[in-house]
């Protein structure tokens, strides 16, 4: 009796034990490298994007990681030969370190962006850029154009029943149809001129209303024009970078990207590195992951990241060839990119 008594209250006990012990925290080590806003360092404590995912992973699969920090091409390497279990930082998946290489699922889709120098053009240089660009001069060609059809269609209507206001030899009627049109479309009105046929007059009401709508689209094209915003980018876009000074991370994915399109360009260790070269005018512009470059950008007003992205990329943790942790490393990152609190964590860091 006193033995079954025993073994009812330590079986439970011994199961427990065992349990517990199953779910032991397990030890990992993960390669990183500090990139803002996906980590950052301050002191021996890491945060980031990236490392707040990593938080949220790591509570479901009972794991601890240990950082160690590498740069760009170390943090690969190490991965690639299985000196740490991951590689988590703003890693993009590529097909040539997919070959040597495994990863998770993508957590974020971003692109490459391209950062450059601002320069002050002067007031009246960048009043002069705006108010003869070409898009405003096409504005302002299709604005004569429309008025000079109406003009003309009212005068074809209005020279036969009224040649004393729209008749005349040569050019006389058309440019008093033209005339007709013009104050009629700024609401001034002379009353020195006025269409007596049918047609003529549901013209003119066609026109008087389709004019409103005409003058107040120009008048915000006109104002558009003249805010003039002094600073002008050194490089305008991609067409720009066979002929400017370039700059990019060794063995990064830009790298790779201006490798394919045979663009020379000084390769760094460190993003930092490249944006105080870009800042001291020795670079003209930066390709890299955007998200990144706007990060270092957001307290050197003289610097600004081209709104266009050259292509877009997918960030995952990188792993060795094999790992066992993929497998259960997927499940939990499905979980947690459906979650609220990720969405959280990327509105905090990137705004979207």
């Amino acid at each position: 009796m006193r033995i079954r008594l025993l073994l009812a209250i330590c079986f439970p006990l011994l199961a427990s034990i065992l349990s517990a012990q199953g779910k032991a925290v397990r030890e990992i080590t993960i390669a990183t490298k500090v990139t803002p806003p996906f980590v950052t360092r301050d002191g021996d404590h890491y945060s980031g994007l990236s490392i707040e995912l990593w938080d949220l992973l790591s509570k479901k699969l009972d794991m601890r990681a240990t950082f160690v920090e590498r740069d760009l091409e170390g943090m690969l390497a190490a991965a690639e030969k299985g000196e740490v279990d991951l590689a988590l930082a703003a890693i993009t998946v590529t097909p040539e370190r997919e070959a040597v290489m495994d990863f998770s699922h993508p957590f974020l889709s971003s692109g490459l962006g391209i950062a450059t120098r601002g320069q002050d053009q002067g007031l009246m240089a960048a009043l002069a850029d705006r108010l003869f660009s070409f898009e405003l001069l096409q504005a302002l060609g299709a604005l004569a154009f429309v008025l000079a059809g109406c003009g003309l269609l009212l005068w074809l209507v209005e020279r036969r029943a009224n040649p004393d206001q729209f008749g005349g030899k040569g050019l006389r009627g058309p440019g008093a149809g033209l005339w007709f049109s013009a104050v009629t479309m700024t609401t001034v009105g002379y009353g020195d001129k006025a269409p007596i046929t049918p047609a003529g007059r549901v013209i003119t009401l066609v026109w008087m209303f389709a004019s409103v709508i005409v003058i107040s689209g120009y008048t915000a094209a006109i104002a558009s024009a003249l805010t003039v915003d002094r600073l002008q980018s050194v490089v305008r876009g991609p067409e720009d970078l066979p002929n400017a000074r370039v700059g990019t991370l060794r063995g990064s994915a830009a790298a790779q990207w201006l490798d394919q399109r045979n663009v020379r360009y000084t390769a760094y260790r460190d993003v930092g590195d490249a944006i105080a070269s870009l800042d001291q005018k020795h670079l003209d512009a930066i390709v890299y992951d955007a998200p990144i470059l706007k990060s270092y950008v957001l307290d050197r007003p003289e610097l600004l990241v081209l709104p266009d992205q050259l292509r877009s990329e997918q960030y995952a943790i990188a792993m060795p060839r094999g790992s066992t942790l993929r497998k259960e490393l997927n499940g939990a990152l499905l979980e947690v990119l459906q979650s609220d609190v990720w969405h959280a964590v990327r509105r905090r860091y990137l705004g979207d």
